[in-house]
């Protein structure tokens, strides 16, 4: 979910570009481009105000999640304790009851990061419209 995020990011980023030809795009989206990493990204549509401040706080968490599974995609749980940490950070688990637990619970852990990657995706989407 945060790798489709990160991408999304990256589709709607192009729609606002006016010059589209393909070495600039290159440039830019390309593997050591300007815009490559879901940080820049991030950073760049809270700087034009594309996204709210509040909204990216939210996409920075869900990035340092989706890197710890990224980084460890066989060791890496939602029970895990950094990855608890990062997760009762996310808005969301205000509701979701998951901050009051003495012991992480994957399930619930799980449900509030893709509660709020979904709810970011709707949001980029409703934002950038078809990109």
């Amino acid at each position: 979910a945060g790798s489709y995020i990160e991408n999304l990011l990256g589709v709607s980023l192009r729609s606002k570009f006016k010059v589209k030809t393909k070495k600039l795009d290159e440039s830019i989206f390309g593997a050591n481009g300007a815009l490559s990493t879901f940080s820049q990204r991030i950073d760049i549509c809270e700087s034009f105000g594309f996204i709210k401040a509040e909204i990216c706080t939210e996409l920075k968490i869900v990035k340092s999640i989706r890197n710890e599974f990224a980084h460890h995609p066989f060791d890496a749980r939602f029970k895990d304790q950094e990855i608890d940490k990062l997760v009762k950070k996310l808005g969301l688990s205000k509701g979701m009851g998951i901050r009051d637990l003495k012991e992480p619970d994957e399930s619930k852990s799980r449900q509030c990061y893709l509660s709020t990657c979904g709810l970011a995706i709707a949001y980029i989407s409703a934002f950038f419209g078809e990109a």
